[in-house]
């Protein structure tokens, strides 16, 4: 398989008194997938994918697709400014990650994860929540669906980590809307008198952006 940089653009937008943080980046091979996510105050508030299949293998495919990728980052960005992108509704749900400081046991994954709706704040029963490990060339994940209290655990094995981390997503739908949350998962450097530990052994994600 042929190799794939790795890109990335973030940029913090303000427009009136919304503030916005834009991310897009390249989901690498075999996804070929260049995403954009809109964040508003924490919440997904816009997305767009395009793909990039057709690119790879081609005399100097990787510089088009820095340039593709840039092109879309931009392009999501001027919709911000003009008012031309249609956003999520402030209403809807919010996904929450019940246990932040112990989702890792013994290698596995164990994410204890809440779905209300907003602003009320009332369970969803039946959401369907779905967490992904984003790493180079791999998406081990699962889903399942809320209990009557709005409530799922989800559980997988962890994968070893990459020199360049992962990205744990936790995304919930239901008709009442879509929401969904990132955290960045990096590898922990041992330091000279320790052994390298286990992946997955490292210190809980931070919430990005």
């Amino acid at each position: 398989m042929l190799p794939s940089m790795i890109l990335g653009l973030n940029t913090n937008l303000r427009v009136g008194q919304s503030l916005f943080h834009v991310q897009t980046e390249d989901r690498g091979l075999p996804n070929a997938v260049i995403e954009t996510v809109v964040f508003a105050v924490g919440r997904v508030v816009y997305r767009c994918c395009s793909d990039y299949q057709g690119l790879v293998g081609q005399e100097g495919w990787q510089q088009q697709l820095q340039r593709k990728l840039e092109t879309q980052h931009n392009a999501v960005l001027q919709g911000l400014r003009d008012g031309t992108l249609t956003l999520a509704a402030s209403g809807g749900l919010t996904v929450q990650l019940l246990n932040p400081s112990s989702w890792l046991s013994a290698g596995t994954v164990l994410l204890d994860v809440s779905v209300i709706t907003v602003p009320e704040g009332l369970p969803v029963a039946g959401a369907e929540v779905r967490a992904v490990l984003e790493s180079a060339g791999s998406r081990p994940g699962c889903v399942a669906r809320t209990d009557a209290h709005g409530r799922v655990r989800l559980q997988f094995p962890l994968p070893p980590l990459g020199a360049t981390g992962a990205e744990l997503v936790i995304r919930a739908s239901a008709p009442a809307g879509v929401d969904e949350i990132r955290y960045t998962l990096r590898r922990k450097a041992p330091s000279p008198k320790e052994p390298v530990p286990a992946a997955g052994q490292g210190p809980a994600p931070a919430a990005e952006p």
